[in-house]
Parts: C-alpha cells; structure tokens; sequence
C-alpha cells in the first residue's frame, strides 16, 4: 500500500488555473495500492502528488515519499522510455497518456514505486535526481516532491506485479549509466562530480554514498546522508572515514556444497536448469558477494556450458555489476524475496542457509495449518474422548490454541452435565468472570470460592504471618480460631465468617464449583468434594505445582534456635546442612507431621517460610539466600488439562508416576500477524548492553499496547508483564508489542532440573543452535537436554501468553514481537 495525496474528482481534460486551485484546496493524504492508483491516476484522471504531508502539500510539511512520477513530452516515445528502464532493471509501477498525448506527439508520465519509505526531504530529492539522470530527457520540474501531476486518459502500461525499484539497483543503475556515458576508466570522476554537485555525502573516496536502512514501525526506511549534516556529524564524532550503512562482512570457509543441497535458487543456477531473470540473478549476486569467492564462484557458474544456452545472461556485464555491489558493500539479500520462499525450509538469507549468524531463525519443519472450524471440531473431539475416558488417574492434557474456545466448550458441557465437576483456573478474576459466564449461559448449579477476606491492618497481619513462613495450610484454623475471640459486632468477624461459611457451602455443594490453581492445591485429596467432583483444569498448572521459593538465611538461623526446633533432631539437623553448605542439596525424604500451632507461635520474628523449606527435597543455598522446589501433589485421580503452554515431556519428567495421556488439537492460521524481530536477543543483559534500546523501542511500539519485563514496564508506560497477563482478555483485538526474551532465574531452571533428573545441572549455559517447534536458532541455553526442556517452557509459556492477549486466532489485528526466540506463525525480520 501507497500513501501519497491525491484529489478527489475526476478530470477527463487538462483542469483550468481555476479548477487547479480547488484541487489544492481539496488534496490530501490517501492510501492505495498500485493497481486502484494507476486506475484512478491514469484512467480517471485524478490528480496526485507523489509526497505525503503531515498537512500542508509545502516542502516544510514533508513527511514521506514511496512513489517517483517523471514527467516526459520532449518527443521521445514511451517504448524508447520503457526500454531503457529495462535495461537499468528499473520496474514502472504504471505508465499514462497525459491530457495533451497525441499518437504524432507523445506525452506521458512513468510512476515508480520504491522498495523504501523516504522520510526526509533531502532524500526524495536525492532519489528523484538520480531517476532524472537516467531519464534526462523527462521535465526538470519532477525533482519537486511538492508538484501536483494532473491525471490521464489512458493507461500506456501497468505492471503485472508491485514490482519496487530496489535502493541498491538504483544506485548500480546510476554506476552503470556513468559507464555507459564516460567509459570504464573516467566513470568515477563524474560519479564523484555528480555526488558534489548535489552534496550528497559520500565514503572517503567519494565514489559511494552514504545511506542508512532501518526499520521503524514496521517499514523499511532508507535515508541519503547530505553532505551538511555528515560534516556535522564528522565534527561531532572526530571520525573522518564513517559510513552510515550496515557494512558488509566476507563469510570464510563457506560450503557451496550445503548451499548446493539446502537452496533451490542456487541449485537450480549452477544446473542451468532454469532461466532466470535479472531479479534472481542480482539477488544470487547480493549474496554470493558476501562470501570468500563469491564473485569468482559466480562468474564461472555463469559462462559454465550449462548456462551457456542463455544468451541474455551475457549481454551485461556482470563483472562489473559484482564489482559495484563489492564496492557498495551491500547486504546480502533476504530470501524472502526469493522465487522458492513459499516451499523452501529458509533462513534469512542464502548466507544462512549454511551458516546461520546468532540471530537467524530458520524454519525446518513447516506446519500444516487448518480452518478455525477443523481447529474447533478437533478440539471438540478430543475434550469428548477425554470425558468419555473414564479411566481413573490419568493426567489428561489437552493441547488447544489460545482463544479457540476452550472456555466455552466446557461451560457448554456444563448447562447439561449430569456429573459434579470441579473447574479449576489461574487467578480470582478469571475465576469470577467464568462464573459470571456460566450463569449466563444457564449453568444452573454452579458455585465460585470466595477470595480470602480483607481484614484490619492488625488481624491481617497474623494471617499473613502463616502464609510467610509456610504454614498457609493452619491460615484456616487461625481463622476458626478467630472466630472463638473476636467481637462478634467487630467487622473482622463478619468478614471472616461471611468467608468460611461460604467456603464449608460451596465443600459440601451438590454442583459444579470454580476456584483458582492455588486454592484447588490446599484442597485435601481424600476430602469427599474432592472424591464426589471430575476436575477440568484450565490453563496449565504446572508453575503451581512446583513453585520455585526463597528464604532469607538470617531467618533459618533464627528457626534453629526455637526450642521446638532444637528439640526435633531431624528438624534442627536438616536446616543445620542446609546452613553448612553452598550451592545444591537434594534430600530423599521430606519432614512431616511437625506443623502445628505452637511451633509458629515461636516463629513470630521470623518472616520467611523456613517451614516449607523444611519439606523441600530440591533446594540451591549460597551465603545469604536459600531457594527451593515447593511441591504440591496433584490429586491422584483424573484431571483433564486445557492448555496452550503445557509440555507433555516436562509433565512426564516432573511426575514419572503418573500416567499422562496427550490431545493435540489441530491449529489454525491466525487471523491477525506475528512480526517478530530477532536482530537481538532481546534478554535482560541486552537491555543493559545495548545503549538506548529502550527509547528506540519505545518508538516503534507507539499506539501499541506493551507487554515487557517487570522491572522496565514503567519505562513503556504499560501495566502489562511477562508472568502477570495469564487469561487477560481486555487486549483482545488490539495490537500489542511483546518486548523481551523472559528468561527466569537459573535457579529455576537448576531446581526443575534437580526435579527432573538433569545430569548436567551445574554446566555453564552457552550459546547453541537448537531445534524446537520447526524452527532452527540460537538459544544462550544448557547442553543437557533436561535442562534445556526446562528452559525452552519457561520461555516458550511467557511468550505464547503475552501474545496470546491479542487473540489472533480470530482478531485481525498485529502484534510485533522483538525477542530472540521465535514464536509460532511468526514473520521474522533480521536487522
């Protein structure tokens, strides 16, 4: 899509001094692709300005430029144009008779569309003079961006496709034409004179310019330095041989053969298989340029016997071609402008197909994407056959899409379940909404636990106490406790009684009930609403199951020297290891049946939950801090699982006793779209690494909605972090930016690990290729598989929820993901 401003009437001659001023007055900023511009342009007669404004069509109000229009009616004849413009490979997006075309006289305009946004001035006049030099015979006029250009009666020519003139052809075009007018060895002279005479600034030699592409909101933008504002530069900078641009590197030790075997464009032209256009030549040259060789190995492919059928291939020179793009040490280019990309396993160049950089991410393993309604039937299949298995014990997981509709599938089984089900989710607020839900739906016997009650700063201050130190599952019996002391008239003990008669309602309730992963962990398992209920668990409740932990080690000292500590012998002696050692523990058996009411009576200063730890089999200590593996049991009976972040291997790693059965649902092709970045890792350390990341990504996530670390929320202006958006539903449709890699601690990896049974716990994380989900990248990550599992579902989880909040799968809006580690559906860019 173009914007540039257009008017809004039709004209079928030239307009009048009179009617031009109306059309001033009336043109602004439109937005069209190629084929309804050149319909209304040409056709129709609509006048258009190449450039787009912020409001005035003045120099001063400039704001960007993707179109070049030149003017010709000095009696050369379109055919003549169009074929020089073939030959310097520059593409006409279309071509008009103007009012005044006579087949005796022809007068015409070509329009260009440019593979780059322009937005400054100085650069859409830079672009537009290099055009005119190659087109010397079109109206000098043209160089103004502000210039109203009146419509057409007719197309001469429109192209098939939305072909763009490349930044790097219409820099070589303008190398070739200087060659083509002063010859091989005077060319550079009037290349640098042309430079001059424009000030556009260029290297140390004079001979190439200096340019920047950058990405910024998702468009490409290219800029052409002045010779001004480079001088400036210089002066600020001290640097007197800089250049702008990304500066090509030479690939050593490169192997053709696994570019042989892994390209099919390069395959096919050292075959000779296929004739191929200038385009996919140019784009094998970009590439083969930046390799050690590439150019020899370039040119002997092309005068090979096998390529010798095509005579075009030897009516330009190549040589010289490959040497200009040496010289302007251009990129390689990006294999998503290939002929093969849509079949091809690809990186992001042909450079990487062979050896990847740090920040490719290469698809191996294309999924096979369906409708949303095979999507939606697959996982209503699957919840079907997981219902009608009543097989007791096993842990059911249930694979599905975000937004596919799990929710909805069970409450629809609920309005007329003969069966008690027990329905188990994330947090409180999706709890209640699923509540209200269901009422609305009809589900008439259906309960939600009630959130604790919010009590006086003092009461509170007790609860909270059992809660710090590990004792969450005597919280209950302080509160019975309270009850017994408390005012009756005080609005403490209303509280509190309002709280557990409705908790003892809703145990012994005759229905469906609803609560959160972490109130469903304290229920007892031999309890009768436990026996009596089928559990369906939404979203993945693992990170509950095994929540990582810390306490202060001042705090453990304090614990042993409580007498009922001191005279516990396995008590006192556990913590007494845990005190005496650095780094990591693992026990066999854990310490129960202590917990009772005197013993955190004695922990009244001590503001850790040291009683927890006591139970902890998993546990990494140093001098200060002492983390451990907080495990509950799940209860041991069905539990059906619906979840889009849930590992199947880390589940059977974690609890090798059970039995656990998979449903993978089929998947969807997302309405909206993925834009991943992945030119950094996007981790923690880079944010401290790279110099003004943040402010840059600030930017380009403008309008968006951010999700990001905790600790750099603020600095986007969002509320929104990794860990703290699980079943958020209030982003839906919008389009959102995910910042970060999210990393957790190693310690979490370490104690998952130790969990797991990972061998290799201690080694040093690396930097290594790895592949998961179809794609190929890099990973800072663990050689031991275990521990890589463990990794890649931590990140992977955070993720996938992040964007999930934009609820693709049926909103078509967009989210930009910048982080190194590649997520579904993705559309990667590099750099």
């Amino acid at each position: 899509m173009y914007r540039f401003y257009a008017d809004n009437m039709e004209f079928k001659e030239k307009p009048s001094g009179k009617e031009a001023a109306f059309i001033n007055k009336r043109i602004g900023e439109v937005i069209s692709d190629y084929k309804k511009m050149a319909e209304g342009i040409g056709e129709r007669g609509i006048t258009f300005t190449p450039g787009n404004f912020h409001s005035k069509r003045t120099s001063s109000d400039f704001k960007e430029e993707q179109i070049f229009a030149l003017d010709f009616d000095s009696g050369l004849t379109f055919r003549e144009i169009k074929e020089r413009a073939d030959y310097y490979h520059i593409p006409l997006l279309f071509a008009y008779k103007t009012f005044s075309y006579t087949p005796e006289h022809e007068k015409f305009r070509i329009v260009i569309g440019f593979s780059h946004v322009v937005l400054d001035l100085f650069t859409a006049q830079a672009v537009i003079i290099i055009l005119m030099e190659l087109f010397p015979e079109c109206d000098q006029v043209c160089k103004d961006p502000t210039r109203m250009f009146y419509g057409g009666k007719g197309l001469l020519y429109l192209n098939d496709n939305d072909e763009q003139l490349s930044s790097e052809q219409l820099l070589l075009s303008l190398d070739e034409h200087m060659r083509n007018q002063y010859g091989h060895k005077h060319y550079t002279e009037h290349l640098k004179k042309f430079y001059r005479m424009y000030s556009i600034a260029t290297d140390k030699k004079g001979r190439v310019p200096i340019i920047e592409v950058k990405e910024e909101n998702n468009r490409e933008i290219f800029i052409m330095k002045s010779e001004a504002v480079h001088s400036q530069h210089q002066a600020v900078s001290g640097s007197h041989d800089e250049t702008i641009h990304k500066r090509r590197s030479v690939m050593k030790d490169f192997d053709w053969n696994a570019l042989y075997e892994h390209c099919e464009l390069f395959r096919k032209f050292q075959n000779g298989e296929e004739y191929y256009y200038y385009p996919q030549l140019f784009h094998i040259a970009l590439n083969l340029c930046c390799v050690d060789g590439g150019r020899k190995k370039f040119m002997e492919i092309l005068n090979s016997d096998r390529n010798s059928q095509y005579e075009a291939y030897f009516e330009r020179d190549w040589a010289s071609t490959l040497n200009d793009i040496i010289k302007h040490e251009y990129l390689p280019k990006r294999c998503s402008f290939c002929l093969f990309a849509k079949d091809c396993h690809h990186g992001t160049n042909m450079i990487s197909m062979v050896k990847p950089s740090r920040h490719d991410v290469k698809l191996i393993e294309p999924k096979e994407y369906c409708t949303i309604e095979e999507a939606e039937e697959s996982l209503a299949d699957h919840f079907k056959t997981a219902l009608n298995d009543r097989i007791s014990n096993k842990i059911k997981l249930i694979i599905a899409q975000t937004g596919l509709g799990k929710t909805r599938l069970y409450l629809d089984m609920l309005v007329n379940a003969s069966e008690m089900f027990m329905v188990v989710v994330p947090t409180h607020d999706l709890k209640d909404e699923i509540h209200t839900r269901a009422l609305n739906m009809g589900v008439k016997s259906i309960m939600a636990m009630p959130r604790l009650p919010v009590l006086s700063e003092e009461i509170q201050a007790v609860i909270n106490h059992y809660y710090d130190i590990g004792a969450g599952e005597l919280a209950i019996q302080e509160y019975r406790r309270l009850l017994e002391t408390l005012d009756k008239h005080s609005e403490d003990y209303r509280e509190i009684k309002q709280y557990l008669d409705k908790v003892d309602e809703i145990l012994k309730f005759p229905g469906h009930i609803i609560l959160t992963h972490e109130r469903f962990l304290y229920l007892s398992q031999n309890s009768d609403t436990m026996r009596r209920h089928r559990i369906i668990i939404d979203e993945d409740i693992m990170q509950s199951v095994f929540a990582v932990e810390s306490v202060n080690n001042h705090d453990i000292h304090k614990a042993m020297k409580k007498q009922s500590i001191r005279l516990n012998p396995k008590l006192y002696d556990r913590l007494k290891h845990i005190t005496e050692h650095n780094g990591m523990i693992r026990f066999s058996d854990s310490t129960e049946g202590y917990l009772d009411r005197e013993l955190v009576k004695q922990l009244d200063d001590v503001n850790s939950n040291v009683l927890e730890l006591l139970s902890a089999k998993e546990i990494i200590t140093d001098k200060n801090i002492t983390c451990y593996l907080k495990v509950r049991q799940l209860p041991y009976k069905e539990l059906i699982i619906l979840s889009a972040t849930a590992n199947p291997e880390l589940y059977r790693m974690m609890m090798p006793h059970r039995e656990i059965e998979v449903y993978r649902c089929k998947e969807a092709r997302y309405e909206g779209r993925i834009i991943q970045y992945t030119d950094q890792t996007y981790s923690r350390a880079c944010f401290n690494k790279v110099e003004d990341l943040i402010e840059k990504l600030k930017k380009s996530a403008d309008g968006c909605k951010v999700i990001t670390f905790r600790d750099i929320e603020e600095q986007f202006g969002t509320r929104y972090h990794f860990g703290g958006v699980e079943g958020l539903d209030i982003l839906k449709g919008k389009n959102l930016c995910v910042i970060g890699m999210p990393n957790v601690s190693d310690i979490v990896y370490k104690l998952y690990g130790m969990r797991a049974g990972a061998k290799e716990i201690e080694a040093k994380m690396k930097t290594l290729r790895i592949q998961h989900n179809g794609y190929d990248f890099s990973l800072h990550t663990y050689e031991d598989r275990i521990m890589q599992t463990v990794q890649i579902w931590c990140i992977e989880s955070l993720l996938e929820q992040a964007v999930g909040r934009a609820r693709l799968l049926r909103c078509n809006c967009e989210v930009s993901v910048y982080s190194g580690f590649p997520v579904a559906q993705a559309e990667f860019v590099k750099g």
